[in-house]
């Protein structure tokens, strides 16, 4: 039996976010903070995502929730536009998000650390290539920090 198309494409960007997932986990063990901060300008385009933001942003929450358990998703504008991705280990405290809570993504990982959770930004996402090297490298005990 031949794999339909669209399991194909799925299986596809569920290994994409594995690797991007556990290279986040490194990184986040690496600095020291249980929460990740991954803007839209750096996700999207590793993703490769212009359609199915939603959709995409979904499975990727599924496939790596086994490492980071909770997110949140925040939005920019009027529009709704996707702004930044929080991805934590720990429990996201109550009231760093919701109705009122419009801030700089700086503003907020300094309120998350005042309420108990260490986050960092991530500026840079390499490729998925470079950062399944760092990820094999990191297994077998030859990963450069």
């Amino acid at each position: 039996m031949v794999p339909r198309t669209d399991r194909i494409y799925r299986d596809a960007c569920r290994r994409s976010h594995q690797v991007l997932g556990t290279y986040l986990a490194l990184w986040a063990w690496r600095k020291r903070v249980d929460c990740v901060v991954v803007h839209r300008d750096q996700l999207h385009p590793y993703l490769g995502i212009t359609v199915r933001r939603k959709e995409r942003l979904r499975w990727l929450a599924a496939d790596i929730r086994y490492l980071f358990p909770y997110r949140q998703e925040l939005y920019q504008g009027r529009g709704g536009g996707a702004g930044t991705l929080y991805l934590s280990r720990k429990k996201l405290p109550a009231g760093a998000f919701g109705p009122g809570k419009a801030m700089y993504d700086v503003d907020r990982i300094d309120l998350l650390a005042e309420q108990g959770l260490l986050a960092a930004m991530i500026e840079r996402l390499p490729s998925e290539r470079t950062m399944a090297q760092f990820v094999v490298s990191a297994v077998i005990g030859r990963a450069r920090a």
